[in-house]
């Protein structure tokens, strides 16, 4: 792999970082996934850009991805998979609905759309997930009373139940919820 520094360097690389996803294990979107890209190699003029393809009640849908703005040049680019793949007509619809999401790449001035992997994954809310976690981690809670490395116990024991019974999510993810999980 291209891969240097957790940043995807050309559309191969990206290709086999979705293909580590399936139907059994699929990717955990909650909230927002962000996919770092390289910001030389993936620009994101009108003319270029990623978009998914799904069918929805026999209806064909194009979802125009975001991406973030690098504050310079040098800075890692990230593509943004969140809660509006799921708006059709500015309606929020169930994120279950919808069949076969295609990942391409457009370069509209040629009029050039590449497939590049399908995309296996499964959206959700923190909303959706803090409650579940709050009572698995008090149940982890007692369960590791008085083991000296509880925290990393309960932390395992967390998303291993995410994976699951959800989908593989990234660690900052992960990071993020289990800092609200403790806060409560």
């Amino acid at each position: 792999l291209g891969v240097r520094g957790g940043v995807l360097n050309n559309l191969f690389d990206l290709e086999n970082y979705l293909r580590t996803f399936s139907p059994q294990a699929p990717m955990l979107v909650c909230d927002v996934r962000r996919i770092a890209l390289n910001n030389t190699l993936f620009v994101n003029p009108a003319d270029r850009f990623f978009y998914i393809t799904y069918r929805y009640k026999q209806q064909d849908i194009d979802k125009r991805l975001s991406f973030s703005k690098p504050a310079s040049p040098k800075d890692t680019l990230f593509l943004l998979l969140d809660n509006t793949l799921y708006l059709v007509d500015g309606k929020p619809i169930d994120p279950a609905e919808p069949d076969s999401l295609n990942l391409y790449y457009r370069v509209h001035s040629e009029n050039k759309n590449t497939f590049v992997s399908p995309v296996y994954m499964r959206y959700c809310t923190s909303g959706e997930l803090l409650p579940e976690l709050n009572v698995l981690y008090n149940t982890f809670d007692k369960t590791f009373t008085g083991k000296p490395d509880k925290e990393q116990l309960i932390s395992r024991e967390l998303r291993d139940h995410l994976v699951a019974h959800w989908g593989r999510l990234d660690e900052e993810t992960f990071r993020k919820l289990y800092a609200q999980v403790l806060q409560k």
